[in-house]
């Protein structure tokens, strides 16, 4: 468990589950195609993965769909020093790229940006720095030439006083972040409590964007590990909060938002175009086989006011 699911810890200990008459059980997976693989096996109902893994694990025969959208815009881009001469990803050929691990979700994004422009990944060097102070100060002393992390990350190094230029690219502006996903036979069979987690995740997202402060306690209230001795909850919820605009469209209010888990039919096409620049598909997917909006007006038909009192519509 860490801050980036405190959806989670809101729907669980605010009693969104309970409403729908669900006991979820929750399993932490350390290898990320871990989850797949368990639904697979038929081991879980419902998974929170990335649309390149669900996607690989359709090219690799499984029946699996996204079923609910939850990071609707990527929320994963560089980040330089302010008198660095890299503007654009051309500008990138031949440098050094900080990334947390060599696995992480953001190189895989870089990985595109590369792609989408004409490069390969070969074209730069990629550097696990770590998160946090090590990834700043790996950048600050020249040992990498940019950055490439998430919105949370550069909140973080922003709250010890760094100050950094942002290079978000627009050809994967629209590869949204993690999701949920499920089997065809789970979607079948289990479509009453699938349509009850999402409202319930809809509901203790909206808390998570308009009440970040009651959604750190609730992370600390149920996971007490994820709390160090002196965090300020003002401090880990403004971090918190950087993460919370890409929960939703742009320039939308989330107290009158009405698109909660829905997928956009390009952005789906986007991803499947991903995947076969990265290798991992062939691309012989029909888009509208890979994912359902069919429960989406389930998971949205709830009173804001009821999810949070700040989460209520101006009158």
């Amino acid at each position: 468990m860490e801050m980036g699911y405190a959806t989670l810890a809101v729907a669980q200990n605010r009693g969104f589950f309970a409403d729908e008459d669900l006991d979820v059980e929750v399993q932490f997976l350390k290898d990320s195609s871990g989850p797949l693989k368990a639904l697979a096996a038929g081991n879980v109902d419902i998974v929170s993965a990335t649309a390149d893994a669900t996607l690989a694990a359709r090219a690799e025969g499984e029946d699996v769909r996204l079923i609910f959208n939850s990071t609707k815009r990527s929320n994963q881009y560089y980040a330089t020093l302010p008198d660095s001469d890299i503007e654009d990803v051309d500008d990138m050929l031949g440098k050094k790229i900080g990334v947390a691990t060599l696995e992480s979700g953001a190189k895989l994004t870089s990985d595109l940006a590369l792609n989408f422009a004409g490069h390969d990944a070969e074209d730069v060097e990629y550097i696990a720095t770590g998160v946090g102070a090590p990834a700043l100060d790996a950048l600050q002393r020249g040992r990498v030439d940019v950055l490439a992390m998430w919105a949370q990350a550069y909140k973080e190094m922003e709250r010890t006083g760094a100050e950094l230029n942002y290079i978000a690219p627009e050809s994967t502006s629209l590869l949204f972040g993690t999701g949920f996903s499920s089997s065809a036979e789970s979607i079948e069979e289990n479509a009453e409590a699938l349509k009850g987690f999402g409202r319930a995740w809809a509901r203790a997202t909206l808390v998570y964007a308009m009440d970040p402060e009651g959604a750190v306690q609730d992370v600390w209230d149920l996971y007490p590990n994820t709390r160090t001795g002196d965090d300020d909850i003002s401090e880990a919820a403004e971090t918190l909060q950087a993460g919370a605009e890409y929960k939703f469209e742009a320039d939308v209010d989330p107290r009158t938002y009405k698109e909660w888990g829905t997928y956009d039919e390009k952005a789906v096409q986007a991803w499947i175009d991903a995947v076969v620049l990265l290798g991992l598909s062939d691309g012989e997917e029909d888009v509208a086989d890979v994912y359902t909006n069919e429960f989406a007006d389930f998971y949205n038909d709830f009173d804001p006011a009821d999810a949070c009192e700040k989460c209520a519509p101006e009158k």
